[in-house]
């Protein structure tokens, strides 16, 4: 039977994935908080970028427990995203607008990757804390979504 101290190959993988996931998305809302002008999106970027560092570490703890590697960086196709938004937005002068439909993107990718790999984990050892953090990342999407809607309406 796994336990927390003796996770399976399997999930010790997705929470590998996810690891890098969740740090390709602290970085992207580190360099979006550099980038945008509203100082309340600045902070609510942060916010987000130090709560994706905390479900990465939480993680990597869990992996450090059970003996496997922690991925150091995040994937390469989030770095790519990351790089992107930082051009479009400097290009856009730090247009909200636009940083925030980057920033849903991110949030529906990384929405997405806690919907599969809760899916190919059911049952593990490591689904309770995958559904905290999903509960959180379900929320940031939804504000991040809403917030984004808010400065179309006022475009």
């Amino acid at each position: 039977m796994e336990t927390l101290l003796d996770l399976n190959q399997t999930t010790i993988e997705a929470a590998q994935d996810l690891v890098r996931y969740t740090k390709g998305s602290a970085d992207f809302y580190r360099e979006a908080a550099g980038v945008v002008k509203s100082p309340v999106l600045e902070r609510a970027f942060r916010n987000l970028a130090e709560t994706r560092g905390r479900h990465s570490g939480e993680l990597g703890s869990h992996l450090k427990l059970n003996g496997a590697e922690v991925p150091e960086t995040a994937n390469l196709r989030d770095r790519m995203h990351e790089t992107w938004t930082k051009l479009r937005g400097m290009l856009n002068g730090g247009d909200n607008y636009v940083l925030l439909i980057e920033a849903e993107r991110a949030e529906d990718r990384i929405k997405a990757a806690y919907e599969q790999l809760i899916k190919d984990t059911a049952g593990s050892a490591l689904s309770p804390v995958l559904h905290a953090q999903y509960a959180e990342v379900k929320a940031s999407h939804d504000e991040i979504r809403n917030t984004r809607d808010m400065f179309a309406a006022t475009r």
